[in-house]
């Protein structure tokens, strides 16, 4: 209870773990809202759950995302596939595996965990990495990050030069701190968590021969100048990236299905540009909330 709001929250498949969205009800009238979600994650039986929930509840009011309204439609990779292609990459590999992804995306990092696994590699992960893994172990298909559990931690250099902070947090965490020049030294044996940043300050510029960057992100940022040039420093080496990515919200014929199934007096659509696409595809739209 907020005051005269009930508020109750409900799991929701994203690519950030912990995502929620929200019921509110106050007056005898309710709004859900869905912060960020998806129908092709790995949790499908949880949206299904939800969906029905809403329809058996008659919410007055539904504020929904609408990331990809308008976006040309498309035949989407699930998050399975995603991590099919991923372990089918690392086996394949001839060099270092270089694994580029945000460590709270607890389902994609799980996938480059059992790549390595099943390919007799260990997978090294930054302090940042290490500590999510640590935090969602008991919640999650993630082990803790420990060298028993076939992890190695390892501090960017950016890190390493403030050394005690992060001393501290490693002891919390209990772990100690792999070097880096150990890692790299059999890149064929390691995946390897990675940021743009790290080719200049942790490889001096120069990738190891044949590395496999595999990119877990929105294709977009690839554009940015870090990645071209991390791009160009793979091209010297016989390397290449893949991307290994699936996007994070309802594509819009699965937000047409989540709406009609859900059943709302009313339809908000909000996180779009294209808010009278829904209109188009749903009954009750209002409008957009920005």
């Amino acid at each position: 209870m907020i005051g005269a709001l009930t508020v109750t929250p409900y799991d929701v498949d994203h690519a950030i773990h912990g995502s929620m969205g929200f019921l509110i009800e106050a007056g005898g009238e309710s709004v859900f809202y869905t912060g960020d979600l998806r129908l092709h994650g790995v949790r499908r039986e949880a949206m299904e759950r939800l969906i029905e929930t809403l329809r058996e509840r008659w919410i007055d009011r539904l504020m929904v995302e609408g990331t990809c309204l308008g976006l040309p439609p498309r035949s989407p990779q699930t998050e399975a596939q995603v991590a099919e292609r991923i372990e089918s990459l690392v086996a394949s590999a001839e060099g270092l595996v270089l694994a580029c992804l945000s460590p709270q995306h607890v389902d994609r990092l799980a996938a480059f965990y059992r790549a390595a696994q099943s390919s007799g590699r260990l997978l090294a992960v930054d302090l940042y990495t290490a500590l999510v893994m640590h935090l969602v172990a008991s919640e999650s298909d993630l082990p803790r990050p420990t060298p028993a559990n076939g992890v190695r931690v390892f501090l960017p250099e950016l890190l390493r030069r403030k050394r005690e902070p992060y001393a501290r947090l490693l002891r919390k965490i209990g772990v100690e701190a792999t070097p880096l020049r150990d890692l790299i030294c059999t890149p064929e044996r390691c995946v390897m968590v990675f940021r743009d940043s790290m080719l200049d300050s942790d490889f001096a510029g120069v990738l190891p021969a044949k590395t496999l960057c595999l990119f877990g992100q929105w294709g977009g940022y690839l554009d940015q100048p870090g990645w071209r040039h991390v791009q160009a420093a793979l091209d010297k080496v016989g390397g290449r990236i893949e991307e290994v990515h699936a996007s994070g919200h309802l594509l819009e014929s699965d937000l047409t299905e989540f709406v009609r199934r859900a059943n709302p007096r009313e339809v908000v659509p909000i996180h779009t540009f294209e808010p009278q696409r829904l209109a188009e595809l749903a009954r009750g739209v209002l409008g957009s909330a920005g």
